[in-house]
């Protein structure tokens, strides 16, 4: 046998032995799926996701004297990691018991405006709606979007009716808007159950 022969029965021999390494490396290679992802072993929190509750607070009696008597009612927001730009409160009376009803903004934004301000008898509703001060420089950006709780509007009443109960509800229409959210940030409301005197 030649010497070229056999050199050249050694190349044929190392370029086979390569093709059988790349040949099986392909195989080891095709049972693993690149396109799945490992599982993850920390949750993490959705950054903008609703989070927002609307809760009446406590019914007060602002005067004593005969009737008819004139009642308090606060409207509170917790924002919780929601921070809010404006709120639209769409309520729900009883206008043959309440009368006389009002609705003002309290200390959860500085200097609000009011946008929406409708009270009808007809149908026992309120559209309510209120935001941060446009005004608010960059340096109190806090106001304009605001994470907090807090005192958010008052609603006063009359009634002239004594010992009855009524109740006062969110509608489907109140709606929060906060930062970085499309939809409403609202997440729970309650009802006020009242008990008038």
């Amino acid at each position: 046998m030649s010497k070229s022969t056999l050199i050249l029965i050694i190349v044929l021999f190392l370029i086979a032995g390569g093709l059988l390494v790349l040949a099986l490396n392909k195989s080891i290679y095709s049972n693993i799926n690149i396109n799945q992802s490992p599982t993850p072993t920390v949750a993490i929190e959705k950054p903008f996701a609703p989070d927002t509750s609307l809760l009446f607070g406590n019914l007060e009696i602002a005067s004593t004297s005969s009737y008819p008597k004139t009642y308090l009612l606060p409207i509170l927001i917790n924002t919780g990691t929601n921070k809010v730009t404006a709120v639209q409160l769409e309520l729900a009376f009883d206008p043959a018991i309440l009368t006389n009803v009002n609705i003002t903004p309290s200390v959860f934004f500085k200097n609000p405006n009011v946008v929406i301000n409708k009270i009808n008898y007809d149908i026992g509703k309120i559209s309510y709606a209120l935001s941060a001060s446009e005004s608010a420089s960059p340096v109190h950006a806090t106001e304009r979007n605001k994470q907090e709780n807090g005192a958010l509007a008052i609603l006063t009443f009359e009634s002239e009716i004594s010992s009855v109960s009524s109740a006062i509800t969110f509608l489907p229409r109140t709606f929060v808007t906060a930062e970085g959210l499309e939809n409403s940030a609202l997440k729970s409301t309650n009802s006020a159950e009242l008990l008038l005197q």
